[in-house]
């Protein structure tokens, strides 16, 4: 959703919203006395384009007619085309969408079941809304599409089973393998065979984010584990990127047991779902095909909390939900090798319930394992409740106050559901996991606390928590060893 000043519009669009305004002066909000006025723009059977306006009518009963319901039972009935008795009717093509509150704070939205009404014509038309007495150049207003307001329409799905299209599937194993590099004659790579000797008999995986952190945990298996590490690729070394992009792939191995992968996804979802893919189908085709399916995939990264906890605390997922609220669950098994892991290493394990009663102020971060839900958003700044960069020289790009507030519902709306954590990819790692067949976990620490004891929102990230990233993929190694050890 983008927020401007109702001059920024379109011409066709500041003409749609205006007519919206204008025809809410004539609504009949006798209950409510909240005014209401929608505008669609259609074009009829013909290709010709139409405005069609409506407003709210309610009644001494309480029964009451949307605007938005209004302007489309009109749109429909004027300018749909019937070609004979008994034969279909073509209907016009709604492509937007205006709405104007008049006596409205903010720009009006329509409610949800307009939402699911005007989705049964055009689940993606554009939603231009405002609001106020009258329509001004400088008037907020917000422009968006009816799916990011209704992401999951109801649909009444046909029950008669379609023919299946054809689809060209990929044929080979090497089809699957676009990002992470493996040797052919078109793409070389320096000591092949050794690299691909290097993931044979592969038991699980660790996904980090960043190439360096997985170097890192390759490093300290070695160090402290007695691991024999090795590096597949790594874009921050040189001569080991043949066409790795963002991604790296080491391996650690002690000796008599099978290897951990350790791969970075880089930032968001795409690339969990990548790694997810094309390195377990790496992992097979460097065994001729003889791979057996990874045992655990467990997730080591940072995140934000609105939870009252010390920054540089591990962060143990229980769930893990995405931004439209659906919730997945890990792996019960790996939770418990995890929190095994932690009690080996002498850490203090805090469950969910007990967070808020408990007084963090003496205790050393790095020793507590601290568990609960966490939400994995799409995007980092504005899809985490922070404000994006506006250049100071475009003062008609500078924030609008209902801009904060919605930042504030949504971080609140997290905190009400139970969230903990905030992150970007531990959902997509369980989704994917489950659907493929492979066990998983998360885990992290917490380097941003969002939310203050005075109960206020900030934006803070603590640079000097990041030291201890790797603190929660030593866990994470740890339980994979053992889950490994007892054969799954």
């Amino acid at each position: 959703m983008r927020w401007l000043n109702l001059k920024d519009l379109s011409p066709e669009d500041q003409q749609l919203l205006k007519a919206a305004c204008d025809i809410s002066a004539t609504a009949y909000p006798r209950e409510s006395d909240f005014p209401v006025g929608a505008a669609l723009w259609v074009k009829d059977p013909g290709g010709t384009g139409h405005t069609v306006t409506g407003n709210n009518f309610e009644t001494i009963v309480y029964t009451s007619l949307c605007a938005e319901k209004h302007a489309l039972a009109r749109a429909y009935a004027d300018h749909s085309v019937a070609e004979g008795k008994g034969k279909e009717v073509i209907r016009p093509q709604i492509e937007a969408v205006a709405v104007w509150g008049a006596t409205a704070e903010k720009a009006a939205l329509p409610c949800g079941d307009c939402r699911q009404t005007l989705a049964t014509a055009n689940p993606d038309m554009r939603v231009i809304a405002g609001a106020g007495a009258e329509a001004k150049d400088d008037s907020r207003v917000s422009v968006s599409t009816l799916r990011e307001l209704l992401p999951w329409a109801f649909e009444l799905k046909s029950t008669k089973v379609p023919e299946p299209l054809p689809l060209v599937e990929p044929q080979k194993l090497e089809d699957h393998i676009v990002h992470l590099p493996y040797p052919t004659p078109r793409t070389p790579m320096r000591d092949a065979s050794k690299r691909l000797e290097l993931l044979k008999d592969i038991g699980g995986m660790i996904l980090v984010g960043s190439p360096g952190r997985a170097r890192a945990i390759a490093e300290w298996a070695e160090k402290n584990r007695g691991a024999q590490q090795e590096c597949y690729c790594d874009l921050s070394k040189p001569g080991w990127d043949e066409l790795s992009r963002e991604f790296a792939l080491y391996t650690a191995r002690v000796p008599g047991q099978p290897g951990i992968a350790i791969a970075s996804h880089g930032i968001g979802l795409s690339g969990v779902e990548i790694v997810l893919s094309e390195v377990p189908a790496l992992l097979h085709l460097a065994s001729g095909g003889k791979s057996a399916p990874l045992r655990g995939v467990i997730r080591s990264g940072t995140r934000g909390t609105i939870a009252p906890v010390p920054l540089g605390c591990v962060a143990l997922s229980t769930s893990s939900l995405d931004d439209h609220m659906d919730r997945v669950v890990p792996d019960p098994g790996l939770l418990e090798a995890i929190r095994s892991a932690a009690r080996a290493a002498k850490m203090e394990q805090v469950s969910e319930g007990d967070i808020d009663a408990r007084d963090f102020e003496n205790k050393e971060a790095s020793t507590l394992l601290i568990e609960g839900p966490g939400i994995s958003t799409t995007f980092f700044w504005r899809g985490q409740g922070r404000p994006l960069w506006r250049h100071p020289q475009l003062p008609g790009r500078r924030m609008d106050p209902t801009d904060a507030a919605a930042r504030y519902r949504l971080l609140e709306s997290w905190r009400e559901a139970g969230v903990r954590w905030i992150e970007m990819e531990d959902y997509t790692v369980h989704r994917l996991c489950a659907e493929l067949g492979y066990p998983s976990a998360s885990l992290g620490a917490v380097i941003a606390s969002r939310r203050r004891p005075d109960g206020s929102y900030q934006v803070d990230y603590n640079h000097a928590s990041q030291d201890l990233e790797v603190s929660p993929a030593q866990l994470a190694f740890d339980a994979l060893m053992a889950t490994l050890k007892r054969g799954g």
